[in-house]
C-alpha cells in the first residue's frame, strides 16, 4: 500500500470522494461536508477537481447508490457549493 501523506492534495482529494460518498449514503451531514471540502480547498484542491470528482461518483458504478439518489444528492451538493465560489 502506498503511503500518502496526510497533507497532500492527494489524500485531501481522495477524502472529499469518501465524505461525498457518504453524504449520498446519509451517514455525513451536508455542513460537515461543505467545512471538509473548505478545508481541502485550502490544501491545494480546486474548486474544478471537486466537480470532476463529483462527475465521477454520479455515473461510477462501483457506487452502490442508486444513480437517482446519487444525481439528486450531487445536484443538492451543487448548490451549496456555490456560497463556497463567492468565498
Amino acid at each position: 500500500m502506498k503511503y500518502v501523506n496526510p497533507n497532500s492534495r492527494e489524500w485531501a482529494l481522495k477524502w472529499v470522494e469518501g465524505s461525498v460518498v457518504g453524504y449520498i449514503k446519509g451517514s455525513t451531514p451536508l455542513n460537515i461536508l461543505l467545512g471538509r471540502i473548505r478545508k481541502a480547498l485550502k490544501m491545494g484542491v480546486t474548486l474544478n477537481d471537486i466537480d470532476i470528482l463529483l462527475k465521477n461518483i454520479e455515473v461510477d458504478p462501483k457506487y452502490s447508490t442508486p444513480m437517482e439518489v446519487r444525481r439528486k444528492k450531487i445536484e443538492e451538493l451543487r448548490k451549496a457549493l456555490e456560497s463556497l465560489k463567492e468565498e
